[in-house]
């Protein structure tokens, strides 16, 4: 058993016979029983690929809208606002998320555990499961425990390279400093954008292989990058 699949006939019959906590329960062991992994999405590299040439072909305007914005922070007015709002484009996540997903899956913050240990540890794992009745889910599937992991506990947030590829050419940056380079996502945005040199730093060394592989899978001769 590779995942936790409860069919909508069957989830019906688990609530019309178990309590909340006896059906928590269960799936709590099904999952640490089974080993069953987390419910990671599934990424292909042809997906991540194919991603990436999308990425490549965004236009400026397919990312920024010009309009007015409001805040709720009050800032000196002598900074210049710009009334430019970037669009929710997700084109350009899986090129990044595809290399590093599982390493993001394991970032705590301050408050809440990461996916991972919400997904080993049974007492984040029985607190997790509450969401599916918040969700008012049908069913139980990977895609509906993604759903709940984000609702109730954490998962580390991904920049999206759409953003990273358009601020580069907006400004018309040739060099990039990454200061933390974090997913990957502004690497992406770096090799698909028309900049020629990216300069990542980051101290967590387990993401360093996911950039060689990036650098690898989408590296373009021109470009310059320095880890």
């Amino acid at each position: 058993m590779n995942s936790v699949e409860i069919s909508k006939e069957e989830w019906i019959r688990l609530n019309n016979t178990l309590s909340k906590d006896e059906i928590k329960m269960y799936i709590s062991n099904l999952i640490k029983d089974n080993k069953i992994p987390l419910p990671y999405r599934e990424i292909t590299i042809d997906e991540a690929k194919m991603d990436f040439m999308k990425l490549q072909q965004l236009a400026l305007d397919d990312v920024i809208m010009y309009d007015d914005w409001i805040t709720r922070y009050d800032y000196n007015t002598k900074w210049f606002h710009s009334p430019i709002i970037f669009k929710s484009v997700n084109i350009g996540n899986k090129s990044s998320d595809f290399f590093h997903q599982v390493n993001r899956w394991k970032c705590d913050s301050i408050n809440a555990p990461s996916p991972e240990r919400t997904w080993n540890e049974e007492r984040f794992r029985l607190t997790l499961l509450n969401a599916l009745w918040t969700l008012k889910v049908e069913e139980v599937n990977s895609k509906i425990l993604r759903m709940c992991i984000a609702l109730r506990k954490y998962i580390s947030s991904q920049f999206r390279p759409s953003v990273a590829k358009t601020v580069i050419e907006l400004f018309g940056a040739k060099s990039i400093l990454d200061f933390s380079a974090g997913w990957g996502d502004r690497l992406s945005g770096f090799l698909a954008s028309n900049a020629f040199k990216y300069y990542g730093i980051d101290p967590n060394s387990n993401v360093h292989d996911g950039y060689k592989q990036q650098i690898e899978t989408f590296g373009i001769p021109e470009k310059t990058v320095v880890l």
